[in-house]
């Protein structure tokens, strides 16, 4: 009959086998976690660039809205200068006592341009 061995001499006699397998356990999980990590980290670093872009898209979105408002303002300022600068030529034509052919072509020049910036500067406000 053979003699019943100890778990020690069981040990002793396969200590390469044994090493290797815990060796191989520690890498396969090692790679594992290091995998897992990484994966991890990549899917962060997904939500973390969608929720980026979201804001810049939101920041240009709000920032095409301002400054279609300040085209707006400037429109209407520039038109409303236009106005006052056609009126004061309006004004000085007016004032003389005696006008040429010269003279009433510019003023009906005038009144049309005047016209038109106030339709022009009417819709510009409309459009507001």
């Amino acid at each position: 009959m053979e003699k019943k061995r100890t778990i020690l001499e069981i040990v002793k006699d396969n200590v390469l086998n044994l090493t290797t397998l815990i060796t191989t356990l520690g890498i396969v999980f090692g790679g594992w976690f290091f995998i897992d990590e990484r994966y991890a980290h990549a899917a962060d670093f997904k939500e973390q660039q969608s929720a980026q872009v979201q804001a810049i898209q939101q920041l240009q979105t709000t920032q095409s809205a301002e400054i279609r408002l300040l085209q707006k303002d400037s429109n209407i300022r520039y038109r409303q200068l236009r106005i006052d600068s056609i009126d004061d030529k309006i004004f000085y034509l007016q004032q003389k006592p005696k006008m040429t052919e010269q003279d009433r072509a510019l003023l009906d020049r005038y009144m049309r341009q005047r016209e038109d910036e106030v339709r022009g500067l009417n819709a510009e406000m409309r459009g507001r």
